[in-house]
C-alpha cells in the first residue's frame, strides 16, 4: 500500500496551519539565520527574496491584528450603546412621554405598544427597529417635540455605530484573506529553501537545521492525514482522542464508497 512520502509534505504550512503567531516566529528564526549567514553567496541568494517574503507576512499579521483591535473596539461602543438603550435612554423617553400622556392611555399605548421590552430584548436590528419605531409614532406632534429630537439623534448615533462595527467585521475578514495568503507564500518559500538547502549542505546535513526553527516546526499538531486505501483492505489513518464536539471533514476522492470509524 502507498503513502505520502514525508518529504513531499510541507512541514511549515502543516504547523502553522491555524496558527499564525507560531507563522511569525519560524519565518523570522528562517529570516533571521540567513541574515546572519548572508556573507556566503548562496545564502544571500536565498535571504534576498525571501526576506521580501517574511516582511510582506510580518505586515499581514500586523495589518490583521490592528483591524481585530478596530474591530473589538468598535462592537463595544455598539455594545455600550445598547446598553444605554436599554436602561438610561429608554427611562428617561417613557418619563417624558407620560408627562403628557399617562401610561395606560391611548396614545401612550401607541408610542410603547410593548412598553419598554422591545428596548432591552431582542435582536441588535429589533432594538434598533424600536428606536425608529418610536420616532415615527412620535410624528409631529408638538408636545412631544423634544423627546423626538432625543430619539432620532439617538437612532443616528446607534445605526452609525452598527454600520461602522460591522465595516470593521468585514475589514477584518479581507486581512485574514490576506494573511493567509501571506502564510501560504511564507510556508511555501521556506519550504523551498529548505531543498535548497539541502542540496547545498548535501555532503553535511545537520548544517541545514540552523535554519529552521526546529521546535516551532515540530511543535504544530498535523491537522491533515491522507492515504491509499486497496480494495478490501483497511489503513489506519490516524489514531487520536477527540472531544466529543470535535469537527472532522473526510474526503473520499475515489470511486469506492468508504467506511469510516
Amino acid at each position: 500500500m502507498d503513502t505520502e512520502w514525508i518529504f513531499l509534505i510541507n512541514p511549515i504550512l502543516v504547523a502553522t496551519n491555524n496558527s499564525n503567531i507560531l507563522g511569525i516566529r519560524i519565518t523570522n528564526w528562517h529570516d533571521g539565520a540567513l541574515y546572519n549567514n548572508r556573507a556566503d553567496a548562496f545564502i544571500l541568494s536565498l535571504y534576498t527574496p525571501y526576506h521580501i517574503i517574511s516582511l510582506h507576512y510580518v505586515g499581514k499579521f500586523a495589518d490583521w491584528k490592528a483591524k481585530v483591535g478596530i474591530q473589538i473596539s468598535k462592537t463595544k461602543t455598539f455594545n455600550d450603546l445598547l446598553v444605554e438603550l436599554g436602561f438610561a435612554q429608554i427611562n428617561a423617553w417613557d418619563a417624558a412621554a407620560q408627562a403628557f400622556h399617562p401610561k395606560g392611555s391611548d396614545r401612550y399605548l401607541a408610542l410603547f405598544p410593548h412598553g419598554q421590552d422591545p428596548f432591552q430584548r431582542g435582536t441588535q436590528e429589533e432594538r434598533k427597529a424600536a428606536v425608529m419605531a418610536l420616532g415615527v409614532a412620535i410624528g409631529s406632534e408638538a408636545a412631544l417635540s423634544t423627546l423626538k429630537i432625543a430619539v432620532d439623534g439617538f437612532y443616528t448615533v446607534l445605526n452609525d455605530a452598527d454600520i461602522s462595527q460591522k465595516g470593521a467585521f468585514t475589514d477584518v475578514t479581507d486581512a485574514s484573506t490576506s494573511l493567509e495568503d501571506a502564510r501560504v507564500a511564507m510556508c511555501i518559500a521556506q519550504y523551498a529553501n529548505l531543498g535548497a538547502l539541502m542540496q547545498y549542505y548535501a555532503a553535511t546535513p545537520n548544517s541545514v537545521a540552523v535554519y529552521f526553527d526546529l521546535k516551532s516546526i515540530r511543535k504544530g499538531r498535523q491537522m491533515l492525514f491522507t492515504g491509499l486505501v486497496k480494495k478490501n483492505y483497511f489503513h489506519k489513518i490516524v489514531e487520536r482522542t477527540l472531544l466529543p464536539d470535535t469537527p472532522l471533514m473526510l474526503t473520499n476522492n475515489g470511486v469506492t464508497d468508504l467506511k469510516f470509524y
